[in-house]
């Protein structure tokens, strides 16, 4: 049995190619169902929606930024003092842009060639960044060796021997920034390395934020910019924290800790007090002749710095006397262990 004739549009003729299914379909704009709280779901466009990558720090809030400038013009003042008494030659430094800006922004604007020093500040992790231009590191070369400070028309790579001169302008500039910071951190500047075209660099993902600090260098008859760049990720530690309430619920006073309670089953534990004070010293030989009825004297206040030890490990200091017919000891303020 045959198959039964199949049907057509009136206005098709017998063997035309069918319309394609598609064409209302193409017409559409792609888009993409999201999620929201509550398991709603809703669409959006696909051109409204932005690539993020969450493993990478969010850029530095206004906010943020007043106050780290704040402390860099505390540092840019610091700076042109210290430099100023090295070089024996008056350095004016002045801040002309700090902003957050992507690695690959800062790279792609570096000039070529430029003299970048490539340090790290321990233990905060991250590369960091420090840009001096070949004429301004020449100039302060030029000064080191007893010259005037005379800015030259070079731009050239600097020698090793001139990069030497100029690590020592650079360990002054990097220990001042890490001053900066030694109220809460014990920060310690390291320089891993120089390199003369920024492009040839892959320390960072191209689209890591950096602080750049942009300032303009005045020494001599040179003048020329100087750039110092931390990635967010290496200042995160020395920042106030970001997001909603953060900088709020900093600022609020801490609750009030819960006392502790004593555990009974340590009432009957023994423990060892015992008393030492320090100060006086004798050498071995002066303790080898001591002779029965020698005198030693002992200075005024020795007895009233007196560490009480508990189980021989100091836990307080303390005042010598007497209660009655016995030593005692008058605890007056605990150790700090």
């Amino acid at each position: 049995m045959g198959d039964p004739p199949s049907a057509s549009k009136p206005d098709e003729q017998p063997g035309s190619p069918p319309e394609p299914l598609a064409a209302e379909g193409s017409a559409r704009e792609p888009t993409a169902t999201v999620i929201q709280s509550g398991g709603r779901k809703a669409t959006f466009r696909n051109e409204d929606l932005h690539p993020r990558d969450f493993r990478q720090p969010a850029p530095l809030g206004s906010e943020q930024l007043r106050k780290i400038g704040l402390v860099y013009e505390e540092f840019v003042r610091s700076l042109s003092a210290q430099l100023s008494l090295y070089l024996r030659l008056e350095a004016s430094i002045q801040i002309t842009k700090l902003e957050c800006v992507s690695y690959s922004a800062f790279i792609d604007g570096l000039p070529n060639p430029t003299h970048l020093t490539v340090f790290k500040v321990e233990p905060l992790n991250g590369v960091c960044l420090l840009d001096i231009p070949p004429r301004l590191g020449l100039t302060i070369v030029d000064r080191l060796l007893g010259g005037p400070a005379k800015g030259v028309s070079s731009n050239e790579d600097l020698n090793e021997i001139e990069v030497a001169l100029l690590d020592q302008v650079v360990e002054i500039l990097l220990k001042e920034w890490c001053q900066l910071w030694q109220k809460t951190e014990n920060l310690r500047p390291v320089v891993l390395g120089h390199e003369s075209n920024g492009r040839s660099l892959n320390s960072l993902p191209r689209d890591s934020f950096m602080l750049l600090l942009s300032m303009e260098v005045l020494l001599g008859d040179c003048v020329d910019r100087m750039q110092l760049a931390f990635p967010v990720l290496t200042l995160g530690p020395l920042l106030p924290r970001g997001g909603p309430g953060g900088e709020a619920a900093a600022s609020q006073p801490a609750p009030p800790s819960a006392p502790t309670l004593w555990n009974p089953s340590f009432d009957e534990v023994p423990v060892q007090v015992s008393t030492e004070w320090h100060g006086l010293e004798l050498s071995a030989r002066e303790l080898a002749g001591l002779k029965s009825g020698e005198v030693l004297i002992l200075g005024e206040n020795w007895f009233d710095r007196v560490e009480i030890h508990l189980e021989r490990q100091p836990r307080f200091q303390g005042r010598l006397g007497t209660s009655g017919e016995h030593w005692a000891v008058e605890l007056t303020e605990p150790l700090k262990i």
